[in-house]
C-alpha cells in the first residue's frame, strides 16, 4: 500500500514538474522570438500607396517587428518589402509578380476579368465591338484577366450566336509602348469599350481614344490604379478603374513575410512563384467617393 502511494506521489510529482518546465519553455520561446527588420519601398505616391504603407505598419506591428518606410519610389511601380540582411523580400501592389521576391500580394487576375464582363454586359450592347488589350509578354496577369473576362461573357451569351453576341478584338504588344494603343484607335474606330487589361498607363489610353477628333468616344476602362486614373473618372474621361484593397495588399505582404522568415525553407514559396491574392473592385463614378474615403480611412490609421 505504502508502495502504490509512493509511485503514485512521484507520478503526481512528475506531472507538475513537467506542467512547470512546459511553462517555462513557453515563455523562453517567446521571449527569444527573433524580431527582424523590415524596409518597405513604395511603388508610388498618393492616398493608395499611403494606404499600402500603413496597411504594411500594421502587420508589422502585429507581429512585432520593425519596418522602415524609405525614401523612393520603386521603379516597376509595385511595392517591395525586404527584410534586412536576410535577402527575403516580398512584393505587392501594382505591376508584375517578378523574380527573386518570395511571393507577390496583388490583385486576384481571373477574378478581376470577371468583374469586367459583368461591367460589359451592362455597358455595351449586343452586337457592339469591345477592344481587350494584353500584355504580350509570357505568363502576364493580363492573360488571366483576359480569360476570366471570356469565360463570363460566354455565360452570358449562352449559345454564343451572332445575335446574341458582342465583337471581341483583342490586340497583344507591350504596355509601355504608345504604339499598342494607338494601334487600338486606328484600326477599332467604332468600338463601344475599351478594356485595358494590361495595367498601363491611363493616359496613354486617354491619348489614344481622346486625341482623335472623331464622333465616337469609347467607353475606357483600366487597371491603371494611380490617383490619375480616379481623377479621370471625375472628367469622364475613365469609364471606370478596376483596383483593390492596398491597405490589405500591405497588411498581407509584411505578415506572410514574416511568417515565412520565422518558419522552416518547407515553408517558403520557390522564388517568384507564391501568389496571394486580394479581391478586386471596379471604382465607377458612383462608387469613386466611396472608395477614395477608403482610403482616407486607411491613411488615418
Amino acid at each position: 500500500m505504502l508502495g502504490l502511494r509512493l509511485a503514485l506521489g512521484a507520478i503526481a510529482l512528475m506531472a507538475v514538474l513537467t506542467a512547470s518546465m512546459g511553462g517555462l519553455a513557453i515563455i523562453d520561446f517567446e521571449g527569444s522570438e527573433e524580431k527582424p527588420t523590415l524596409e518597405l519601398t513604395l511603388g508610388g505616391a498618393g492616398a493608395y500607396w499611403e494606404a499600402v504603407a500603413n496597411g504594411a505598419r500594421a502587420a508589422a506591428a502585429r507581429r512585432g517587428v520593425q519596418l522602415s518606410v524609405l525614401e523612393g519610389v520603386d521603379p516597376a511601380g509595385r511595392a517591395t518589402i525586404s527584410i534586412v540582411g536576410a535577402g527575403e523580400s516580398a512584393s505587392c501592389g501594382g505591376g508584375e509578380l517578378l523574380s527573386p521576391h518570395l511571393f507577390h500580394v496583388g490583385m486576384a487576375n481571373y477574378s478581376a476579368g470577371r468583374i469586367c464582363a459583368h461591367y460589359a454586359v451592362k455597358h455595351a450592347a449586343v452586337g457592339s465591338k469591345i477592344i481587350m488589350l494584353v500584355d504580350a509578354a509570357a505568363n502576364s496577369a493580363s492573360a488571366a484577366r483576359l480569360q476570366g473576362f471570356r469565360d463570363t461573357l460566354r455565360y452570358y451569351e449562352g449559345d454564343g450566336q451572332s445575335q446574341r453576341s458582342r465583337q471581341l478584338e483583342v490586340i497583344a504588344g507591350d504596355p509601355a509602348d504608345q504604339e499598342i494603343y494607338d494601334l487600338a484607335a486606328a484600326q477599332h474606330a467604332d468600338a463601344a469599350l475599351v478594356i485595358d487589361f494590361t495595367g498601363g498607363s491611363e493616359e496613354a489610353l486617354q491619348n489614344a481614344f481622346h486625341g482623335s477628333a472623331r464622333g465616337l468616344q469609347p467607353q475606357l476602362v483600366t487597371f491603371d490604379q494611380s490617383a490619375a486614373s480616379l481623377a479621370a473618372i471625375e472628367t469622364g474621361k475613365i469609364a471606370a478603374v478596376m483596383t483593390h484593397d492596398p491597405y490589405l495588399c500591405g497588411y498581407q505582404a509584411v505578415d506572410r513575410l514574416v511568417v515565412c522568415h520565422r518558419g522552416d525553407l518547407l515553408g517558403q514559396p520557390a522564388a517568384g512563384r507564391g501568389c496571394i491574392y486580394v479581391p478586386g473592385q471596379l471604382v465607377e463614378r458612383g462608387t469613386l467617393a466611396e472608395f477614395r474615403s477608403s482610403l482616407k480611412v486607411a491613411a488615418a490609421e
